[in-house]
């Protein structure tokens, strides 16, 4: 059964048929099809999938028909630059032809894939097959540290699949919501989870992004809006922790982040074990300024701090063991273009010892119970 608002047209059903494919030149063409490929155009799912993609902001229409030509002429054995042949791997995935043509893009994941994070200045993302955090412990800590009403913009950066931002969505029907991440794989869930719902939401968009500025020449860059607009930005775990990611991207991310927060109210919210500083020197260089909210995030049943551990089994990724190792905080700041009037240090104070976070038995909406608990008196540590 197809969901309202992704319809079926009947043109689907003779390009089933047929598998006939847009030739730029010559107009429509005859095209060998694998029986996987002619399967997957006859089931409808293709276009069902196109329209979604378009309804949720990931591609434009007119994207798409470019990227329609790409692939047809990369099929065709045509030469094509690096920079296409990413586009190509990139469509691929987001339309699941990844697996109706596996010879075609078996070749690409390879290259692809195998030159690492980013190519030719475009970082491509990594495939999110683990989240560190369950989402739904996630949309429990935005929503008591940050607030959602009508009209809200919220922007998450490396939305993964899609979980969070997805979820607060359906929950927060008269606010807005955006999901960016680099990766193709991560986006393509998202498109899964949307065609999965019983009815579209207006309220969401998702984009494929490297979220570092814009820089000429290289196509996927930059945060597509323009300054001010978001309400609230997330960056909930692993935006700058992985390996891949180098630590000289970390302050043109930041100036990103901060050139589409609202400069008089905004509130960004992050965790990972490194970043802050390089945040603190964006919002100098912005001509801002930021404060640091008293915060908490939920997780193994409880309110903390500071990430409890251990979380998960010791030795499963690097990244884990940091984030115990370093007693990873839910850092919260809020914009503005005046000095606060207690300003509060952004690096927050972390506890010396190694050993598990203690719960807090308080609710974190009731306002400034971490000041009352005096947890920002030391200045000296921080949470990177």
């Amino acid at each position: 059964m197809n969901k309202p608002g992704f319809k079926k047209p009947l043109s689907i059903v003779i390009l089933a048929i047929s598998t006939l494919v847009l030739n730029p030149e010559a107009g429509l063409c005859l095209r060998p099809a694998s029986v996987a490929e002619r399967d997957y155009y006859a089931s409808g799912e293709f276009e069902q999938r196109k329209r979604a993609i378009v309804y949720y902001g990931v591609y434009s229409a007119d994207e798409l028909k470019t990227l329609d030509n790409l692939y047809y002429w990369h099929k065709k054995g045509k030469s094509t630059t690096l920079n296409e042949r990413v586009r190509v791997w990139q469509y691929m995935v987001l339309m699941r032809l990844d697996a109706a043509d596996p010879g075609i893009f078996a070749a690409l994941k390879n290259e692809i894939e195998g030159k690492g994070g980013e190519i030719d200045g475009l970082y491509i993302g990594y495939d999110w097959s683990v989240e560190r955090i369950p989402a739904e412990d996630k949309i429990r800590s935005v929503e008591n540290n940050i607030e959602i009403k009508k009209g809200s913009r919220i922007l998450d950066i490396g939305c993964g699949k899609g979980s969070v931002i997805y979820k607060l969505a359906q929950r927060h029907l008269t606010a807005s919501f955006v999901g960016i991440d680099a990766s193709p794989y991560n986006i393509a869930t998202a498109i899964d989870s949307v065609l999965a719902s019983a009815f579209p939401l207006k309220n969401l968009k998702f984009h494929m992004r490297d979220c570092r500025p814009v820089r000429e020449g290289i196509p996927s860059r930059g945060i597509p809006y323009p300054d001010g607009v978001f309400d609230a930005v997330l960056l909930l775990e692993g935006v700058m922790d992985e390996e891949n990611n180098k630590p000289e991207w970390e302050a043109p991310l930041w100036d990103e982040v901060i050139r589409i927060t609202k400069k008089d109210s905004g509130t960004v919210a992050f965790v990972g074990y490194r970043g802050e500083g390089s945040f603190e020197v964006s919002v100098k260089k912005a001509g801002i300024f930021a404060d640091s909210k008293p915060a908490s995030f939920f997780i193994n049943g409880g309110w903390h701090q500071f990430f409890p551990l251990p979380w998960r089994a010791p030795g499963e990724g690097d990244v884990e063991a940091q984030y115990r190792k370093r007693q990873t905080s839910f850092c919260v700041w809020q914009l503005s273009r005046t000095p606060p009037s207690r300003p509060r240090p952004l690096l927050v104070s972390r506890p010396q010892s190694l050993a598990p976070a203690v719960p807090l038995a308080i609710t974190p909406a009731t306002g400034a119970h971490f000041e009352q608990l005096g947890l920002f008196e030391n200045t000296a540590a921080a949470c990177i």
